[in-house]
């Protein structure tokens, strides 16, 4: 990829997939295609019977005896042996003659139908079948391939594998595939006042709530965390964590913090200085006007600001996506849809996209919206468009969907 837009801002860097690796079935939830997926073998791989009843193989050209109707016509059909699921030597039905059968049984060669045996009526080793059953239109034989036939394409590239995909690819024979490798991520967070969740906080130290956010966000869009940690406010400091993280063992490196006006703000001078190359310092958005896309040597670095809030909408709009790209995904950006307003909504600056964290609701079929408030977890982002201070009540918005609830159903559903 030569470049990619975000917000209407065209951002020039080439985006390569990295490179594919094998990896078994087992070990394939959530990772992404490399190539397209063919079936390996057909499926069903035989022919499978849909219903418990019997398996008929008529006469040639059966006819009804010339007094009766099709509703009272009866065939009868000796019975000449029963198939469980899992029998793996079922024979061959000779012409005339029936054999109980379970679902999931083999259909034996010369098997054309099965009738369900709430349809068929014994008699003394003899199974006899209404001649309206026998002109079923459904014969309840699943046949071989009908579902998928071998060297089908059943995933195709770029792909994010999920549970279903999983059992499909079983049933069809594939028990290894190409994916592509992981994106290797280092986060840090700027601040001499932070501490480490779980540590004790002295006067004047702040949790790193944005180390937590990281830590789970990153390998939900597939990146494997090589490195985190807090790095002092210090220009010594920062310049030293660029150049270990840089070297070649990292992928994408993200910071949060250290990206405003203030003397203490000192991210993009150490990362300037150690000769790296600035792409995009802001976007036409709130949160996003403190940023920094940019590489150095043959990392990709993205500094964040601060507040986990802006953290937390960033790594749904840009980071996230950005590591999907990473991998060659078919599909990066956030799921959009329309929602309405549960309230009135008023903008202190108009300006900018402002984009909130949002909970969706269903109230009466419709999909509705709210902002988040403290304890919510946030399902959605409600993007208000500039140029407008007031949003009303039942005014339809569009939502991007957050990443942990974009893959399952919103839990608020």
């Amino acid at each position: 990829m030569s470049g990619f837009a975000i917000n209407g801002v065209n951002i020039p860097l080439d985006i390569k997939a990295l490179p594919g690796e094998t990896v078994p079935l087992t070990e394939a939830a959530w990772r992404i295609t490399a190539e397209d997926i063919l079936a390996s073998s057909d499926c069903p791989p035989h022919s499978e019977a849909l219903r418990d009843g019997y398996v008929l193989a008529p006469m040639p050209c059966t006819q009804m005896p010339a007094n009766a109707t099709k509703d009272d016509a009866e065939q009868c059909f000796p019975v000449v042996g029963e198939i469980a699921a899992g029998s793996p030597n079922v024979g061959i039905l000779q012409p005339g003659s029936a054999c109980r059968i379970f679902t999931g049984g083999l259909i034996p060669e010369g098997g054309e139908r099965v009738v369900p045996q709430e349809e068929c009526r014994k008699v003394a080793g003899s199974v006899c079948v209404a001649a309206a059953a026998m002109a079923e239109r459904r014969s309840f034989i699943n046949p071989v391939g009908s579902e998928v036939v071998c060297g089908t394409t059943v995933v195709t590239k770029g792909t994010r594998l999920l549970i279903d995909h999983l059992t499909l690819l079983a049933a069809v024979g594939v028990y290894q595939m190409q994916v592509v490798a992981r994106p290797r991520v280092a986060c840090f967070c700027t601040g001499s006042e932070l501490v480490t969740v779980g540590s004790e906080v002295a006067a004047g130290q702040k949790l790193s709530l944005n180390n937590l956010l990281l830590q789970h966000f990153i390998p939900h869009y597939g990146g494997v965390m090589a490195e985190q940690g807090i790095i002092f406010d210090n220009h010594q400091a920062i310049s030293n964590i660029f150049g270990t993280l840089t070297d070649g063992h990292c992928d994408l490196v993200v910071s949060t913090g250290g990206m405003g006006p203030g003397k203490y703000d000192l991210v993009k001078k150490a990362f300037c200085g150690l000769g790296g190359r600035v792409i995009l310092e802001s976007l036409p958005m709130h949160p996003g006007r403190s940023i920094l896309l940019g590489t150095l040597g043959g990392t990709v670095f993205i500094a964040l600001p601060g507040p986990p809030n802006a953290v937390r909408t960033l790594v749904n709009e840009l980071v996230g996506p950005f590591l999907l790209m990473m991998q060659g995904a078919q599909h990066c950006w956030p799921r959009a849809l329309q929602a309405r307003l549960l309230d009135d909504y008023r903008i202190r600056k108009s300006d900018l996209l402002q984009v909130k964290g949002g909970v969706l609701v269903m109230e009466q079929g419709s999909c509705m919206v709210r902002l988040a408030e403290r304890l919510d977890p946030v399902s959605c982002f409600i993007l208000f468009a500039p140029g407008r201070k007031e949003f009303l009540k039942g005014e339809v918005v569009e939502v991007h969907l957050s990443a942990t609830t974009a893959d399952g159903l919103v839990s608020s559903f």
